[in-house]
């Protein structure tokens, strides 16, 4: 997409986005706008219907007292309830919110009733004293009682009258604040097509230069993907390739500094043998020999180890389960894990079969996790084997809840002599890397300080 077909573009959704802030505030207004009118329909429709019932129990009222007067009965009781009830009918409405007026004509009906309730009453007992006989007295309250119902009913119709032109008007305006949200959700779903035109106009006009980009970056993305493969496989092979070369030269020495320790060690032992016929008849002589024989026998015996752990094996394969060879190498370890109180946590994978020296095998699984036994605490060790099979491997992973290490001691750790225990010799996990090394398998470390040591032990399944 060229430089001015991105700005017209910018210029058009900018135009757009103004358009729909100033409808979408524009519909709230009139929204709040139509709850408002909604709640006054509501209200003027309640007191509606409160008036009118009002205004019927009003007539009632008055009907039943000229039924008294005329039939010459006396239901007091009847007028008590009556008040009872306009007076519920009064206080529902001086609930609602309305203007001052309105609820000081509302008091007024209120004592006016009130006055035609206690007269009633009053009148009923007095006529009913004179054996229902109308004295001229009597006429005038009568007079006098049904001039306040009369007023009463009439302020009942004036304000019925009133809320109901109100409820015209509420209508009024609701309606016409309909018509306005109408207008407006027409006006949104206009610039809702206009924008969506104009969107597949922008489209059109940048999708063929966008196909090709993606599909450049596409074939990018592939030949990085490629290239990053690549460079992992050769770094792994580099990596092994140079583990390989350290530890054949490693061996190399070992094999160097063997046979230039055996030789005098062998002239050594000779003449130890000969100074200890010499010194047969002398205690102290024969003490001094014997200290000899025995060091000279624990160099040759260190010697021998370092050559073990350090030249290629001679391997005797078997098609076995590296679950079986686990469980057996945990059973070793059996007394160090129970003395130690170590939690040992197994998750083993379906198939994980491999040709393999199993008791090589069970001495290098067995190296790794007496390491992680002496690594943890007493009653918080946590021990967890996990095996993975892939098509031509299986891995096994050997993690622990340790001290850890720093990377200075990862680099070191397959390096005979090289380690951290006060009592170790050194040689047990340069055996161990042989061992794996020898089986054409790899052995990966990683560990971080005070967290714990993960060893990934990963073996082919079948022989090259």
């Amino acid at each position: 997409m060229n430089r001015k077909t991105s700005d017209r573009a910018i210029l058009g959704y900018i135009t757009a986005l103004v358009l729909f802030i100033i409808t979408f505030f524009f519909t709230f207004y009139q929204t709040g706008e139509l709850l408002r009118y909604t709640k006054e329909l509501q209200e003027s429709n309640f007191t509606i219907n409160h008036l009118t019932q009002l205004l019927i129990n009003g007539k009632h009222l008055e009907n039943e007292f000229r039924h008294d007067v005329l039939k010459k009965e006396d239901r007091r009781q009847y007028f008590a309830n009556a008040n009872s009830v306009m007076n519920a009918e009064i206080n529902h409405l001086n609930q609602l919110d309305h203007s001052a007026v309105m609820h000081s004509y509302l008091d007024s009906i209120k004592e006016r009733v009130a006055f035609f309730h206690s007269h009633a009453v009053g009148f009923l007992k007095y006529y009913k004293s004179t054996g229902y006989t109308l004295t001229d007295s009597a006429q005038t309250e009568l007079f006098n009682m049904m001039l306040v119902m009369e007023k009463v009913t009439g302020n009942i119709s004036a304000i019925l009258a009133f809320e109901k032109n109100q409820l015209e008007n509420h209508y009024e305006h609701l309606s016409n604040t309909t018509r306005t949200v109408k207008y407006i959700n027409i006006l949104l779903l206009v610039l809702a097509i206009a924008m969506i035109v104009y969107s597949l106009l922008t489209y059109s006009s940048e999708h063929k230069g966008k196909t090709k980009a993606d599909e450049q970056n596409k074939v990018y993305a592939e030949e990085l993907e490629r290239q990053v493969e690549e460079l992992a496989k050769t770094n792994k092979e580099l990596s092994e390739l140079r583990s390989m070369e350290k530890f054949t030269a490693t061996g190399r020495i070992a094999r160097t500094i063997a046979h230039e320790v055996r030789n005098p060690l062998t002239n050594i032992n000779l003449a130890a043998d000969q100074m200890r016929n010499l010194a047969a008849e002398n205690s102290d002589s024969e003490i001094l020999v014997n200290m000899i024989m025995r060091n000279s026998t624990r160099i040759n015996q260190l010697v021998s180890d370092l050559l073990n752990s350090t030249k290629f094996l001679e391997l005797h394969y078997q098609n076995e389960s590296v679950h079986k060879v686990l469980d057996a190498t945990l059973e070793m370890a059996a007394d160090r894990i129970e003395l130690q109180n170590i939690k040992v946590e197994k998750t083993y994978s379906d198939d994980c079969e491999v040709m393999m020296d199993i008791e090589k095998i069970k001495i290098a699984f067995l190296n790794i996790i007496v390491n992680a036994i002496e690594a943890m605490e007493s009653g918080k060790g946590i021990l967890k084997i996990h095996t993975t099979s892939t098509a031509s491997s299986c891995i096994v992973t050997i993690a622990d809840n340790g001290t850890g290490m720093d990377q200075e001691s990862i680099n070191k750790l397959f390096e005979p002599y090289f380690t951290s225990k006060s009592k170790g010799s050194g040689l047990g996990l340069t055996n161990t890397h042989n061992i794996i090394y020898t089986h054409k398998g790899t052995i990966d470390v990683e560990s971080t300080k005070g967290v714990g040591t993960t060893f990934i032990v990963s073996l082919k399944k079948q022989l090259d």
